[in-house]
């Protein structure tokens, strides 16, 4: 089984979805639509948006390539350097069938040896579904009672783009993995950090309850992706100092 724990395994995962795509006429914009974004496939700027991750899995697999120990690396960078061939030639108008016979069977089984390998070596944990879908429940939540608080604004607005940015980290977790996870929740730690004094206080001077759903959330998102990457947790100290009578 193919680990989706780094570049080489998310690649296969994708390009194996796009094997199996039942409509051999249809455009590969649809393929990538349908195989990239799942229930979001309606939404044109996602599936750009996570095409363009695609692409830089590519470049990502050759960097981890370029940094490991194996004595022949020209072996492992062969799929990566296929595949960005493959990839600079891409008409989005060609169908799937066409687009499949361009993709050989040795890349996608060089891109399964060259998986193992990373797996063992990296050895980044994978986060289950399920954590993932109660995730994007709990932002879908958020991005919702942001619209409707009272909150200032410009507070408003910062809070929206930032849960906007980690729905989207949750919604590429195939292809970015738990670090995209972790920068979403860094950019989310700097917003706060950035807007500190502008966040808004009930009368017993503690953050507005938005605001520490926030918080509880950008510390569980930590937690998760800390646990993936084996990364010490950040998100609960730097609440605690910027924000002293928030919970965790």
């Amino acid at each position: 089984m193919v680990k989706s724990d780094n570049p080489a395994g998310r690649l296969f995962g994708v390009l194996d979805a796009v094997g199996k795509y039942h409509n051999a006429n249809a455009p590969m914009k649809s393929v990538w639509g349908y195989v990239l974004s799942d229930a979001d496939f309606h939404a044109p700027a996602s599936t750009w948006r996570q095409y363009g991750a695609l692409l830089g899995l590519v470049e990502e697999g050759r960097i981890w390539v370029e940094q490991s120990e194996v004595a022949d690396k020209s072996i492992y960078l062969k799929p990566f350097d296929e595949l960005a061939r493959l990839f600079d030639n891409t008409n989005l108008e060609e169908t799937c069938d066409t687009w499949k016979r361009k993709l050989d069977d040795t890349t996608m089984v060089a891109l399964q040896f060259c998986s193992v390998y990373f797996s063992a070596s990296k050895k980044e944990a994978e986060i289950d579904q399920q954590t993932l879908e109660e995730l994007q429940s709990d932002v879908d939540e958020l991005i919702k009672s942001a619209h409707s608080s009272g909150l200032p604004d410009n507070t408003r607005v910062m809070l929206i783009e930032y849960l906007e940015e980690i729905r989207h980290a949750i919604l590429e977790y195939r292809l970015r993995g738990a670090a995209g996870l972790r920068r979403a929740m860094e950019s989310g730690l700097r917003g706060i950090l950035r807007f500190s004094h502008e966040v808004p206080e009930d009368d017993s001077g503690n953050p507005e309850p938005i605001i520490e759903r926030f918080l509880f959330l950008l510390n569980r998102l930590d937690s998760i992706a800390s646990v993936a990457l084996k990364l010490k947790q950040i998100a609960g100290p730097i609440a605690k100092f910027v924000l002293p009578g928030s919970s965790e």
